[in-house]
């Protein structure tokens, strides 16, 4: 089969005559970087984002009062998407990013 028979050309791919509604806000979706099967709930990209960052928070691990502090800037840290071992350095988001 084909690649694009599939459903993954590696670019987006209009979708307007499949006449999609996000399954979050029911925003009328024209392109997409697949072609969804009939059955398969499809979001918009800011619904797909925001459900992202919930499942992301979801994940996180309440570590406040436990004294972790990030290793580069000192800042207190609250919530880690792990439970850390105490052998390795732990840095906040923001210098994690750097």
């Amino acid at each position: 089969m084909a690649e694009e028979d599939q459903g993954f050309s590696g670019g987006m791919q209009d979708v307007s005559d499949m006449k999609i509604k996000c399954a979050g806000c029911g925003k009328d979706i024209t392109e997409l970087p697949f072609r969804p099967k009939e059955d398969q709930e499809v979001h918009c990209t800011d619904c797909f984002r925001k459900k992202k960052d919930e499942e992301r928070e979801s994940r996180m691990i309440d570590v406040s009062g436990k004294g972790i502090k990030c290793a580069s800037c000192g800042k207190d840290i609250e919530k880690l998407p792990f439970e850390p071992s105490g052998d390795r350095p732990v840095y906040c988001s923001d210098c994690y990013r750097k």
